[in-house]
């Protein structure tokens, strides 16, 4: 296989993991939508994942990077509103969402206008180096978005389950930042390559996590309470042995009542030990 070949192999790889990693927090969005309720989703991710495709869908554009680039930005971006609008709608705390939504995008149109700026000119730079500080910018935004799940790290280990994790996002994440690192080798981007590096070394993180905190597994050990497995009733031959507790009658404090009697009323009685109170 030619060396054309290898790197059309690759950006294709690339955008089907970049489509994935656009399509991970479909899954908590459909829960949110069915459950009508966040529980212990963050919108931390969604937010991120918006600001991030938008920054480097300017940067795809500036560098001509049409494709991979620009195409998984463009979905990135659209999928991400659509997230965050599932969210907005079933969430308990829209007031924060719509604080740190218009944040991001606040900035965002700083970055927007100072590209549109230098494309014209007024900044007396060139289109290289325009998009040179556009990619410094999404840089950083990126990085948030790898470290955006980190936001339940701590969480997670202070109360143990991992469940507040986001593992589809993780996973994805940590897949698409490998691609996204052999790319960055490959076109000799470093805008490319440093932030991915950083991020796949937090996917692998934040999956380890999950795994040593796997709240199916928690669950289980709860279950189970620690009682012996159900293989351990079964006797030498081979055959199970069942064991049903009942209380008898005779047993019962109240003999003349049965368990199921509804209609029982108890009335405090003098104690027979304690002396009578006499009054002066």
């Amino acid at each position: 296989m030619s060396d054309s070949a290898l790197i059309i192999l690759l950006k294709v790889l690339t955008t089907l993991s970049s489509i994935a990693v656009c399509l991970s927090p479909a899954i908590d969005s459909w829960c949110i939508w069915k459950t009508k309720a966040t529980v212990n989703i963050s919108v931390l991710p969604l937010v991120s994942l918006w600001g991030n495709s938008y920054l480097w869908l300017i940067y795809g554009y500036l560098d001509g990077n049409i494709f991979p680039l620009v195409i998984t930005s463009i979905l990135g971006c659209v999928t991400a509103l659509i997230y965050i609008a599932v969210y907005f709608r079933w969430t308990g705390v829209r007031r924060y969402v719509v604080k740190l939504f218009c944040l991001v995008s606040l900035g965002m149109l700083f970055v927007t206008i100072y590209a549109v700026l230098g494309c014209f000119g007024v900044t007396h730079q060139s289109r290289k180096q325009v998009a040179k500080v556009v990619g410094l910018i999404a840089v950083g935004i990126n990085l948030l978005l790898y470290a955006s799940p980190l936001e339940t790290m701590l969480q997670v280990v202070r109360t143990k389950p991992a469940v507040t994790l986001p593992i589809f996002i993780c996973i994805g994440l940590a897949v698409n930042g490998l691609l996204w690192v052999i790319c960055g080798i490959v076109d000799n981007d470093m805008f490319m390559l440093a932030p991915n590096v950083i991020g796949v070394a937090l996917g692998v993180i934040q999956i380890a996590l999950y795994i040593i905190y796997n709240p199916n597994r928690r669950n289980a050990a709860l279950v189970n309470g620690g009682l012996p497995e159900p293989d351990s009733t079964r006797s030498k031959d081979g055959s199970r042995v069942s064991i049903v507790l009942s209380p008898k009658e005779e047993l019962l404090p109240f003999p003349y009542a049965r368990a199921t009697d509804q209609s029982l009323t108890f009335e405090p009685i003098r104690s027979l030990l304690v002396p009578p109170i006499t009054k002066l």
